[in-house]
């Protein structure tokens, strides 16, 4: 791949954030993300009951986190995005938007969505990756997919800066051509510890 390509070994998979959140516990054994819920939200949104765990309850959580992965500053637009609809929802006037910013968070939120979604897809095809590669492999389909129906450059960029774990040097060398290489690479990435695991168990994990 050359000098187009950063290695998982490099800068930018690492230090990566994601959601961080104190889980609570309700006194019926609900367990949901956050210190504070009404308790209608707790029955209807929780992760899962604790009663229900045996001695699986960090498995539990991260079967409940891989049903929505996205990293900290994508999570963080989705919420400032669900904010604004509220306001508008609610008529309330926010300052200093135009209606040309809120079409361009409207629509930045919109690839974020197609990005979890990637995220989730990927998770279910290559099982061995883990958090920041998935969330990387991701990043590098969305943004294929974004040079691919041509949207511009200024608003991949954007994008790029806003809501992806990508460091500087990844940003400024992106390209189609650097997303297929990449998503390529972390896939063997994939394949060579499946492959691993296989031999080692001598099963079929693949």
């Amino acid at each position: 791949m050359g000098e187009s390509a950063n290695l998982p070994g490099e800068p930018f998979l690492k230090d990566m954030k994601f959601i961080l959140k104190t889980l609570s516990v309700a006194p019926n054994g609900n367990v949901f993300p956050g210190c504070s819920m009404s308790h209608k939200r707790v029955d209807k949104e929780y992760m899962f009951n604790i009663l229900d765990c045996n001695k699986d309850f960090l498995q539990k959580v991260n079967n409940f986190c891989w049903l929505y992965p996205i990293n900290e500053k994508a999570r963080n637009m989705k919420e400032k995005f669900a904010a604004i609809e509220f306001c508008k929802t609610h008529n309330i006037e926010v300052e200093h938007m135009s209606n040309a910013d809120y079409e361009l968070i409207k629509n930045i939120n919109s690839i974020i969505s197609a990005y979890e979604q990637i995220a989730s897809d990927m998770h279910s095809m290559l099982p061995s990756l883990d958090y920041p590669e998935i969330d990387s492999i991701a990043t590098a389909t969305t943004v294929l997919q974004m040079f691919e129906n041509g949207m511009p450059k200024g608003f991949i960029n954007l994008y790029l800066d806003d809501c992806t774990n990508f460091d500087e040097h990844t940003k400024s060398i992106i390209s189609p051509e650097w997303c297929r290489g990449f998503i390529l690479h972390i896939t063997e990435i994939d394949k060579q510890r499946r492959r691993g695991r296989k031999d080692n168990t001598g099963g079929d994990n693949l």
